[in-house]
């Protein structure tokens, strides 16, 4: 056989390699789109839930307090008032500090926030803090972070050096 016929075969062979490739990785590709779009679901489904886990906390505190004032007397109101305030007063004042190591990854400073004490939740604030791109962005350092302060006085905190 001649040469030109071997070449011939040979390119039909690699066009007919590179449009099976072509195929197989458009599938793939909607797989995966379609894998990532479920869990994105997921993500959103689940920050909804914990949301409204959040504002039924809050709703069900709010009943319990407006029950307590009215069975308590005046004088007894000043007095959890007074006490109250003296108690914000003095978390306010509470303030956790967090060390960030170079090279550590958001899920890990998210836990130690947790295990200080500031956030309840160290899954739902990396979450928080993907979703605005901000986890890729937190320097080494010391930071102060008071403890009630929200995801975003946090990530604010984070990216404050």
């Amino acid at each position: 056989m001649k040469l030109k016929y071997y070449l011939r075969g040979i390119g039909i062979g690699i066009l007919v390699t590179t449009i099976i490739f072509m195929i197989s990785i458009s599938i793939h590709k909607q797989d995966t789109e379609q894998e990532s779009s479920k869990k994105e679901e997921n993500v959103v489904s689940g920050t909804v839930a914990d949301l409204q886990k959040d504002t039924e906390g809050v709703e069900q505190d709010k009943m319990t307090e407006v029950e307590s004032q009215d069975t308590e007397t005046e004088f007894a109101e000043e007095k959890e008032e007074s006490l109250s305030e003296e108690t914000e007063e003095d978390s306010e004042s509470d303030v956790a500090v967090i060390e960030v190591v170079a090279g550590e990854f958001s899920d890990e400073i998210c836990k130690k926030i947790k295990d200080a004490g500031i956030v309840e939740d160290a899954w739902d604030l990396n979450v928080y803090l993907m979703e605005i791109n901000y986890d890729n962005l937190i320097r080494p350092g010391t930071y102060e972070i008071p403890k009630g302060a929200t995801y975003e006085e946090i990530a604010e905190l984070l990216l404050s050096r």
